[in-house]
């Protein structure tokens, strides 16, 4: 091999090396623009994350607060029903019990009630809301009597939140 050959070939291999050198830094330089905005994206994610904690502590702080008051069970509905609506027939009653967070219950009682007079059921609904703790109606259902005006069959969900026991 002769020495002019031997320098193209260090020539050679020098452009090669600065080619690759070129390639690997404009790749580099495009990772770095990407990796850049995902950090900035991931900056107002945590930011956003750290508004959400600031938050999550006054609810928790509130929480606290209110598991501390004693709270007895929930008075039954039909005891409110029979003070409100002496002698209205109770059609159907069903009661379901759920765990929504450790410690409290929150029951919900369908009640069904026919021939029954429209205020005199909000009498009922007002008195279950002032008991202690409350029951909160959280949905009905209402038809019209065509026999008597103001009357027919109301179907109500009450629910009450308890501390378990």
């Amino acid at each position: 091999m002769t020495e002019t050959a031997r320098m193209r070939g260090l020539w050679t291999l020098a452009g090669l090396a600065m080619l690759v050198g070129a390639i690997l830094t404009v790749t580099t330089l495009r990772q770095a623009g990407q990796a850049r905005i995902r950090l900035a994206a991931l900056g107002r994610d945590l930011e956003g994350l750290q508004r959400l904690d600031a938050r999550l502590g006054s609810y928790l702080a509130a929480q606290t607060a209110f598991e501390q008051l004693a709270t007895p069970k929930a008075a039954g509905l039909a005891d409110v029903l029979e003070r409100t609506l002496p002698g209205c027939k109770l059609d159907q009653s069903k009661e379901v019990s759920s765990q929504p967070t450790p410690g409290w219950v929150l029951r919900r009682q369908e009640i069904s009630l026919s021939d029954v007079p429209f205020a005199k059921v909000m009498e009922f609904v007002r008195a279950a809301e002032a008991q202690r703790p409350p029951w909160r109606l959280a949905k009905f259902t209402i038809r019209a009597s065509a026999r008597e005006p103001g009357t027919g069959q109301a179907v109500l969900q009450m629910e009450a939140l308890e501390r378990a026991r």
